[in-house]
């Protein structure tokens, strides 16, 4: 979502991913290119707020079960991903970038696909379910230090396998190791 939306004061559902409003860069496809927004779960409940709150969580949870779901027949939407693990040190609690627009800064990415998460108390991650391909994988600090202290690799991700890696902040170049599933999972 763009923050030209959510300076509103009012409710607002809208699926708007793209806009040059309030500064943003132009958006420029290649010919070519194609992208999956979705697929979308609109879920309405009802009772009192507490209530609503525990029904969209366990919503959420069953949903996130069931993802990537099977029922979208699409290239562009492989059912069988990889997923990326590590740790990042030298930062108590680090944001975590894994994009496939590599040619983009990983701040201003608008052409792929973007997964984030945060590091737990200990400096590991985990992000399941990615698409296979080249990204590159960003570890920057929540608090303390500039964003400018990043750590970036650029990684490989396969179906059916977690990529192990362990990130240091200020270091451009880590170690990367693979680990094998032996079986590999299918959302079918």
């Amino acid at each position: 979502m763009k923050q030209d939306l959510t300076v509103h004061q009012y409710s607002l559902v809208a699926n708007y991913f793209l806009s040059a409003h309030f500064g943003s860069a132009s958006f420029n496809a290649f010919p070519g290119w194609t992208h999956i927004y979705g697929p979308f779960l609109i879920y309405f409940s009802s009772g009192n707020d507490e209530q609503i709150l525990n029904a969209v969580e366990a919503q959420v949870t069953i949903e996130q079960e069931k993802w990537p779901y099977s029922f979208v027949n699409d290239n562009d939407y492989p059912l069988i991903r990889g997923s990326v693990s590590g740790k990042v040190t030298g930062q108590t609690k680090a944001a975590i970038t894994l994009y496939d627009s590599t040619e983009e800064q990983y701040d201003l990415q608008q052409l792929g696909y973007l997964y984030a998460t945060t590091t737990d108390a200990n400096g590991n991650f985990v992000i399941n379910n990615v698409r296979p391909g080249f990204y590159k994988i960003v570890a920057y600090p929540v608090a303390g230090q500039g964003s400018e202290n990043l750590a970036e690799q650029t990684v490989t991700i396969t179906a059916g396998i977690t990529l192990s890696l362990n990130l240091a902040h200020g270091q451009l170049n880590t170690k990367i190791t693979m680990m094998v599933i032996l079986e590999p999972f299918a959302y079918l």
